[in-house]
């Protein structure tokens, strides 16, 4: 059992694994856990055990606690635990290393359909306009913004519509920014993402 979870944890600490944990928990008992091993300087081990958490999640297809951890990790990397918001300068505290792991992870388990850079490629295609996007997203139906008790949590939500940003608040000059795409999107576009 020690050694299924040292193996996990190794494929959850690389981004780049992409294989079945199932298979590797299967195929534990013939493979000897390494003894040399070096850790990788990746965003998800410096943001262990906050990344890691978030992969557990998006592999288990748990969308909605998955969304409230993308929004816990967010406020961590930009210092604003507290405040439970984030304003312009406190998104730029967060590196386009994790910005890109958490794009990856969401755009991974959802087999493209959730992530930032799906949200940004129709925000692109709405003409970076924030109300027809969240209109395509889900996030405003009939003109009103959903609830967040309203968002859907599952697979057959439209394309873009995880994570939602809900809850975090992007202000911008003392007003909030709706979902906060517009301020989340300069941080992408910088990214290259």
């Amino acid at each position: 059992m020690a050694r299924s979870i040292l193996l996990v944890g190794i494929c959850i600490a690389i981004v780049a694994c992409h294989s079945d944990s199932q298979s590797i928990v299967e195929q534990s008992d013939s493979v000897e856990a390494p003894t040399n091993v070096v850790p990788v300087s990746s965003p998800s081990t410096s943001l262990d055990p906050s990344f890691a958490q978030l992969q557990t999640l998006l592999a288990a297809q748990n969308w909605q606690a998955a969304d409230q951890q993308t929004r816990l990790l967010m406020l961590k990397l930009s210092g604003r635990e507290l405040e439970g918001w984030m304003d312009e300068q406190s998104l730029d505290r967060i590196g386009c290393d994790h910005l890109t792991a958490i794009d990856r992870a969401w755009a991974e388990a959802s087999g493209d359909k959730f992530g930032f850079s799906v949200q940004r490629r129709i925000w692109q295609e709405a003409g970076e306009n924030l109300e027809a996007m969240s209109d395509r997203v889900g996030w405003r139906q009939a003109g009103d913004w959903v609830p967040s008790e309203s968002l859907r949590f599952d697979l057959r939500a439209p394309a873009g519509h995880l994570p939602s940003g809900d809850g975090v608040g992007l202000w911008r000059d003392g007003m909030r920014v709706g979902r906060g795409f517009p301020l989340l999107e300069v941080a992408l576009r910088q990214c290259g993402i």
